[in-house]
Order: C-alpha cells, then sequence, then structure tokens
C-alpha cells in the first residue's frame, strides 16, 4: 500500500497526501499506533515479574522477624494475631485495620479470608484463599522454626499470590509505558516537528501543514514496535529524532501548498 511505504521509507513523497481526509490521516495514525501498543502489550503480559527471589526475600521477612506470633493458615482461612512485617521495601499486614497505602514499595495485606497486594499505591492482586487449589497450612511459628513441611507451604502460598498479582503488575506497566509513548510522541515528534517544519517551509497553510506532520511522526510507532520486538532499548532514543529527519525530507520537497 503506498501510505504505509511512503510513511516507513520515502518521507519525501509524503506530501503527496496533502489532499487526505483527517479521517484517512486519523485513520494511519491508529494502525501505526496499535503497532507499538501491540507489542509493548505482548511483552508487558507476558513478563514474569516476581520471581523466586522475591519469594525468598518474602519468605526472609517473616522467618528473621523476632515477634512471636499465634497466625495460622488453615482451611483457607487466615487466624491469629496483627502482625505487622516490614523489611524496606517491603510490608506485610497480617489481619490489619489499617487499609491505608502509604508505601511505594510492596504491601500484602493477609485478611482472614483474602490477600491484597498493593506496589507503587495501585492495588496489583485480591486472592481469594478459597480460589486457591491446596490448602497450604502453615503457622508463622513454624515458618519461623524452619519447619520443612510449614516452609514449603508458606513458599506455595506466596508464589500463588506473587502468581495472580503478576497480572495486575504487568497491566500497571503496560499503562505507564503507554503513557510515556504518548507523551514522548506528543513531545518530539509533534511539537518538535511542528516547529522544525516551519523553518524548512513556513509556505504551507496550516491544515496541510497539520497532516503532514502526522504522517511525519507514525515513524516514531515504527521505531518503538522494533525497540520492544528486539529488546533494544537506545532505540527508543532514535524515536525522537528521525520524526525530524522525514520532516526536513517531506517539507523540502514541497514549493507551496496553501489548502
Amino acid at each position: 500500500m503506498k501510505h504505509l511505504r511512503y510513511i516507513t521509507c520515502h518521507p519525501s513523497r509524503i506530501g503527496l497526501f496533502h489532499k487526505d481526509h483527517p479521517l484517512v490521516v486519523f485513520f494511519f495514525f491508529i494502525i501505526f499506533a496499535c503497532l507499538a501498543f501491540g507489542a509493548l502489550a505482548l511483552r508487558d503480559f507476558n513478563t514474569q515479574y516476581f520471581g523466586s527471589s522475591d519469594i525468598d526475600y518474602i519468605v526472609q521477612t517473616v522467618v528473621k522477624d523476632q515477634t512471636n506470633t499465634n497466625i495460622e493458615y488453615k482451611d483457607h482461612k487466615l487466624t491469629g494475631d496483627i502482625a505487622l512485617y516490614k523489611n524496606n521495601p517491603l510490608e506485610i499486614r497480617v489481619l490489619s485495620t489499617d487499609k491505608k497505602v502509604d508505601n511505594s514499595g510492596l504491601i500484602i495485606y493477609m485478611n482472614e479470608n483474602t490477600t491484597q497486594v498493593y506496589y507503587n499505591y495501585i492495588q496489583i492482586g485480591n486472592i481469594k484463599y478459597s480460589d486457591i487449589p491446596n490448602d497450604y497450612s502453615f503457622t508463622f511459628a513454624g515458618v519461623k522454626d524452619n519447619n520443612r513441611t510449614e516452609l514449603y507451604n508458606f513458599r506455595c502460598f506466596i508464589d500463588y499470590i506473587l502468581l495472580i498479582s503478576n497480572t495486575g503488575y504487568a497491566a500497571n506497566m503496560y499503562l505507564s509505558n503507554t503513557l510515556n509513548v504518548l507523551l514522548y510522541y506528543f513531545i518530539f515528534a509533534i511539537v518538535a516537528v511542528l516547529i522544525y517544519s516551519f523553518f524548512t517551509n513556513s509556505q504551507i497553510a496550516m491544515g496541510v501543514r497539520s497532516k503532514l506532520i502526522i504522517y511525519d511522526s507514525l515513524i516514531y510507532f515504527v521505531i518503538i514496535f522494533f525497540t520492544v520486538c528486539l529488546n533494544v532499548s537506545f532505540l527508543q532514543y532514535v524515536a525522537f529524532f528521525v520524526p525530524l529527519l522525514f520532516c526536513r525530507s517531506t517539507f523540502s520537497h514541497i514549493i507551496k501548498v496553501r489548502k
């Protein structure tokens, strides 16, 4: 298709599209944006953010605490004392009535029948114990005493909690990455290109200029796509400047367009 070929490979010919309807321009914007956002989604939602080292960190936070408690998990129910375990940036609040999220790190609320997980002030997991396939019975006293069975069950319990929370964390990462891509697109591929276009060619009507600028900026999404797929982070910085080169190529090949 001519549009796709010129937008990605022949910026000097993008001026041929100066009569395109705004809906056509918007259509191609959606196509290229979806290309980048689709790649981000595939990466972010297929990444395992919590691993065995995170499980070890949580388990050791409980093991090393010197507080004696009678906390017990059995038959998909948690009972016992109110307790707080802290190991920056981790907090484990057991049967706590304090629901204030005041830590940007990982907060695990272990309630009687559910566990909520927060990261960076956002809830990323809400797990009902009744949904856990196995009854991983344990006591915190047994975990601290390194009882092999109870330690294993506690690890399996935490592993399940983090496994379910991974999806919420991935959604949080995807939203953050998408907003960053849009922000940088607006700054570097729209505003900067718009300003630069006037220095390159000032004899073009604003309506036409806007359409051509959007076409020139779409290469940004293509480079972001390859940045994600190839896992080459420095390409994202290349994406900031290539639209300017495309702009120069497009507008330097146009003599004068008023409408």
